[in-house]
């Protein structure tokens, strides 16, 4: 197969009818092809594969109004006023706590562990998400 050359920077990419041209269609194919190889070369994994079978789903949402709350496994916690979120004392590894800022501060302590090194995290803007995962390996909760 040719070697496709990318467009050149000054090269019309679509034409008068609004279409892309083919040199421009085959370079997009190309870069898609080279991608899908990747994608699946990396599905294929062993690593891949173990990371996703050993990910946990956030499994339950909870709402929480104007009460502390602390987490008892994975899950996702809306709150909808000041609050103090405790994460779980025991968690397993790579459990995940959602924290969904809906309305003020609300604070997130890590209940004796770490959380990206210090012992609690402030979420201080309205309609913010922390995704939160327990490494077991660090024995620490870090934000992503």
């Amino acid at each position: 197969m040719a070697k496709i050359l990318p467009p050149r920077r000054d090269e019309t990419l679509i034409d008068e009818m609004g279409r892309p041209t083919l040199r421009f269609a085959l370079y997009l194919e190309s870069l898609a092809d080279t991608t899908n190889s990747s994608v699946d070369d990396i599905a294929a994994s062993e690593s891949a594969q173990t990371l996703l079978s050993n990910f946990v789903i956030p499994t339950r949402p909870v709402t929480i109004t104007a009460v502390d709350y602390t987490t008892s496994e994975s899950e996702i916690v809306i709150c909808t006023d000041k609050v103090t979120i405790t994460l779980n004392d025991a968690p397993e590894d790579q459990e995940v706590a959602v924290i969904h800022a809906a309305n003020g501060v609300v604070t997130i302590d890590g209940n004796s562990r770490t959380i990206n090194g210090e012992t609690a995290a402030v979420i201080r803007r309205q309609f913010t998400t922390w995704d939160i995962i327990f490494v077991l390996e660090r024995n620490e909760w870090v934000v992503i």
